[in-house]
């Protein structure tokens, strides 16, 4: 099946007599995309100036958000918007189009397919909170102190979002890959490059097993940078144990991974000095513009060997339903293939 744009139209038929018709306007055939993470790979609301997408081919779910609910029931049937520069939130907890619009339209033109992102990313967690939430363990917001005392987050989250969205979604559309773009909480409280890379690789472990043991390809930023200021002149923070850690997990054997934009060196004079914004809330050509430089670094990772040695998880099989007619001619009995 080609990749596009198609129109899908039904017709029932008694007989030779047509009784029923339907169409469905637009069935995109292309990319879907999971983004995790913390906050540069979420998006931060507060700054305008996020771009959004001028093809209407670059598309987001635009009927859940699970951003202060935290969930963990299935979300409801998927509906599809334009990733639009307006767009406040990209299901489940994506905030602003951030450097996704951008993105999915180097992807469009490249590809000549529509892109959908979904976006689990968490802004300020750190590789623990994804692998202790992982196994149903309680953790706690290393920005207030990570002890007890500080945010304690949801139950099972924030890697909850992730495996429902990975289950749900691709199970009914595919997954090319997870966007990973995480590690400058990890970088600011010296994680070390043991521990970074034991987490981050039982988080893919287990995301792979909770999909039914099917390989899902891991794009993996180099990310650490950040700043323990919050006024000039920042104090900029990296660290080479995550960084090193993050090439650790692309590199080992048999890992379904592929290496993502090295973003540390990626716009020195930052708004906040960690994110991808302008000099302030208001600084609209600012975040613009770091903004699509972050996106074209993306775009320039997910080239064309990416696509053609990456094999996405394809939508499982939808079970085959039987309907017969009951005994009186006046209903219709449905049935199910057994599990």
């Amino acid at each position: 099946l080609y990749g596009g744009w198609y129109s899908v139209e039904i017709r029932a038929t008694k007989g030779s007599q047509e009784v029923g018709r339907d169409v469905l306007d637009r069935l995109g055939v292309g990319e879907v995309f999971i983004v995790a993470g913390q906050s540069n790979g979420q998006g931060l609301k507060d700054y305008m100036g996020a771009p959004g997408a001028d093809d209407d081919r670059v598309m987001y779910i635009s009927n859940y958000t699970n951003d202060s609910k935290d969930l963990l029931t299935d979300p409801p049937r998927a509906e599809f918007s334009k990733l639009t520069a307006g767009t406040s939130f990209i299901a489940p907890r994506g905030q602003t189009p951030w450097c996704w619009g951008v993105l999915g339209d180097l992807l469009v033109k490249k590809l000549n397919l529509p892109v959908l992102f979904i976006n689990t990313a968490w802004e300020g967690t750190a590789v623990e909170n994804w692998s202790k939430s992982m196994q149903g363990l309680d953790t706690y917001n290393y920005y207030g102190g990570g002890g007890t005392d500080a945010y304690k987050y949801p139950p099972r989250m924030p890697y909850a979002n992730l495996e429902i969205a990975a289950k749900t979604y691709g199970t009914q559309f595919g997954i090319r890959a997870i966007l990973w773009i995480q590690g400058e909480a990890d970088a600011l409280f010296k994680t070390s490059a043991a521990n970074y890379r034991t987490r981050l690789q039982s988080i893919i472990d287990r995301l792979g097993a909770d999909i039914g043991d099917r390989r899902l390809t891991w794009v993996i930023s180099r990310t650490s940078r950040t700043s323990n200021s919050t006024s000039r002149p920042f104090n900029v923070i990296t660290s080479a144990d995550v960084i090193g850690a993050q090439n650790a997990v692309i590199e080992t054997p048999y890992n379904p991974t592929y290496p993502g934009p090295e973003t540390d060196n990626l716009i020195l004079e930052r708004g906040d000095g960690t994110h991808f914004v302008g000099s302030s809330f208001n600084d609209v050509s600012g975040t613009r513009n770091a903004l699509t430089i972050l996106a074209n670094a993306w775009n320039n990772t997910l080239d064309l060997n990416f696509f053609s040695t990456v094999t996405p998880v394809s939508p499982s099989r939808l079970p085959i339903m039987t309907a017969a007619c009951v005994t009186d001619n006046n209903a219709v009995a449905l049935s199910l293939p057994e599990g």
